[in-house]
């Protein structure tokens, strides 16, 4: 995975940076307010980098609030409750 000089992964297209924003909410538990939650176009590199600033993207919104998220968070802590993490 390529790196921006900021530190922050690169994606070369913003819909490739959506489906990242989505995912790493599908796999982590944040707390309100808390990770990344929308993306921009870096006027350094040139490439997409998600970011915790700003608005939310519409979509992570939608699966905020739909309720998904808990459910995913719940399914996730019982997947490392029994692989003994």
């Amino acid at each position: 995975m390529r790196t921006c000089n900021s530190g922050k992964e690169c994606y070369s297209s913003g819909s490739m940076a959506l489906e990242a924003l989505l995912e790493v909410h599908r796999k982590r538990q944040y707390f309100a307010g808390t990770g990344p939650i929308n993306f921009y176009k870096c006027d350094i590199c040139n490439f997409w980098h998600l970011t915790s600033s700003g608005m939310p993207h519409k979509e992570v919104g939608t699966y905020l609030n739909s309720g998904k998220s808990a459910i995913q968070n719940e399914a996730n802590r019982w997947e490392k409750k029994w692989k003994g993490k």
